[in-house]
Formats: C-alpha cells, sequence, structure tokens
C-alpha cells in the first residue's frame, strides 16, 4: 500500500466442533422466541410521489416497515421500522431491524417488508422473504426487484436468523461430522496515509467481510486477488419460489459467509450490527484435520467491490 503505518485489523473467531454423538437436552414445549435481523441497506430508483391536486411530483420520504405474516394476519401495527430518508428516490438507511419469531412456527413464517412513503403515509412497495430456507447464523444478501426488472425499483436487505436451538439442532444431525466456525470484525483502525493516499489505494469503506476455511493457507495466501464483489443477489420479489432457491443457492456455499461489515466512507466508519454479531459458516472435519495447513481466510472488500 501507501507509506506510513498499515491498518489494524481486530477479530474474534470461534471455532465449534459440532459432532453429535452422545445425549443432547430437548427444547421444552411451544418453542424459544427467536429474533430474525433484518439489514435494511439502501433502495434505487424508487417512484416519485404525485403531487397535491395535480401538483408537480417530488421525491418520496421512504421508510421500511417488517412484521411477520402472522402479526399481518392479525393486522397488528409493524414494532420494527427505519427512519424516513427526505426527498430520495434512492433512499440509504444502514439500519437493522429486529423481527420476533417463534421457534415452532419458523419454516412456515415470513418477514414481510414494507417501503411507505411518510409525506403521504403511502405504500410504495412490498416483498417477502421465506425463512425456512435459512441457515442459523448465515447472511442472506439480497436485491430484491419491486417490479420493472433489474432496472426498476429495488431494495438491498441482509437477512440473518442469528439463533435458533432447534433449527440448528435438526440440521447438523443430518450433517454429522462438521465444524461450525464464528468470526466478527471488531474493528479496523487505518494506517496513518490520510483520506487521499486511502482512496488511491480502495481502503474507503463501507467495508463487506467474506469468511471461508480453506484447507491449505500458503495456497490460500498465494492465490490471486478475487474478482470485484457483487454484494446482493438480485431475486423478484414478487416471485416466492424465485426467493427460497435464491436464499437456497446461498447455503449451499456453506463454507463461506459473506457480511456487510463497516459503513460510511472511511475504514473507521461505525458497524452495522449489534456488539456480539457473527458470522457463520461450517466445514467438514476433514477440511481441518487432513489438510495441509488449514486456515480461515478473511476478505475485506470496500464499497467499490
Amino acid at each position: 500500500g501507501g507509506k506510513g503505518p498499515p491498518a489494524v485489523l481486530t477479530l474474534q473467531v470461534t471455532m465449534l466442533d459440532t459432532d453429535m454423538r452422545g445425549p443432547r437436552a430437548a427444547d421444552g414445549p411451544g418453542g424459544r422466541t427467536l429474533h430474525v435481523s433484518v439489514l435494511i441497506n439502501s433502495a434505487s430508483n424508487l417512484p416519485m410521489a404525485p403531487g397535491e391536486a395535480g401538483g408537480v411530483s417530488k421525491a418520496p420520504a421512504a421508510f421500511v416497515a417488517a412484521k411477520t405474516m402472522r402479526e399481518a394476519a392479525a393486522r397488528l401495527p409493524s414494532r420494527a421500522a427505519t427512519r424516513a430518508v427526505p426527498n430520495s428516490c434512492d433512499p440509504v438507511w444502514n439500519e437493522v431491524l429486529t423481527v420476533e419469531v417463534s421457534e415452532g412456527e419458523i419454516d412456515r413464517e415470513k418477514i414481510l417488508i414494507a417501503v411507505v412513503n411518510h409525506d403521504t403515509n403511502k405504500l410504495m412497495a412490498k416483498a417477502a422473504v421465506p425463512l425456512r430456507a435459512l441457515l442459523v447464523g448465515r447472511h442472506y444478501n439480497l436485491r430484491l426487484l419491486l417490479g420493472g426488472g433489474e432496472d426498476g425499483p429495488c431494495i438491498n436487505v441482509t437477512v440473518v436468523l442469528p439463533s435458533a436451538p432447534a433449527k440448528e439442532l435438526e440440521h447438523l444431525k443430518q450433517h454429522e461430522g462438521l465444524m461450525r466456525v464464528e468470526g466478527a470484525v471488531m474493528g479496523v483502525t487505518p494506517g496513518a496515509t490520510g483520506d487521499a493516499s486511502a482512496a488511491a489505494a480502495g481502503a474507503l469503506g463501507p467495508v463487506t467481510a467474506v469468511w471461508r476455511v480453506e484447507p491449505d493457507a500458503d495456497a490460500a495466501r498465494a492465490a490471486p486477488t478475487s474478482q470485484p464483489l457483487v454484494l446482493h443477489t438480485p431475486v423478484d420479489a414478487s416471485n416466492e419460489d424465485a426467493v427460497v432457491a435464491a436464499l437456497t443457492k446461498i447455503s449451499n456455499d456453506n463454507a463461506a459467509d459473506v457480511v456487510p461489515t463497516l459503513q460510511g466512507a472511511s475504514l473507521g466508519g461505525p458497524p452495522l450490527w449489534p456488539t456480539g454479531h457473527r458470522a457463520a459458516l461450517t466445514c467438514p472435519l476433514a477440511t481441518v484435520a487432513e489438510g495441509a495447513n488449514p486456515a480461515l481466510v478473511l476478505e475485506l472488500h470496500n464499497g467499490g467491490g
């Protein structure tokens, strides 16, 4: 990179043997109340709002609300919503909404996401994310297309189920011999290169962390730099089967987790998630036990990929 001290990266890593042999405690009746986290990143190409009495149209003051399908059926108001971003068809929120779900209902539940114009209190667009395809701890980065294809309005979100003991237990029963790896970027302290030098070196935020396990650290280190990261998977929000297929495809890449981590225009930008939030991925124990020099690999990508 440039002159001056390098950036300092602070990490927290946990590795858990998920061998399922031996007795395990059963869940109590009724299941637990789980918390689904939804990072509402941004929206693009939202429609202009009609002016009053045929007047000039104006950009909306959009906010996003989230609730469960059960809450919607009971006509309950959303308890989780972002702030409104005034006068913008391309708002950026970077806010995490938390929705409660019963563990016994998780495979039947959906997170309903609504984009609302605060100025008129009118619904602008909506989407639903079924939870049945989610793996515990994994981050699902979606670009929900809200009509008109990839050139039409869309909203970028990241959905994660941080903890679901019964669901994770069932998954691990079906996939014995795995190791679960959790990691968190606790902070990035930029080197004293100045904003201009940092920008030239591509060291500005926002920052996305890509975690994966490799069997050979030396080979991973020598590998060429990966292609620019395309963070959000585009999917037609009106097609539930397409949304489930996109979630399943992300789940099948179980040796990596892609986590939007820091916001803002610098490496010192504030974290997107609450303290203690972690990435999660699984790998075969054989990768660690039999690999030449196994390693947990972390790539940090800036806003340009």
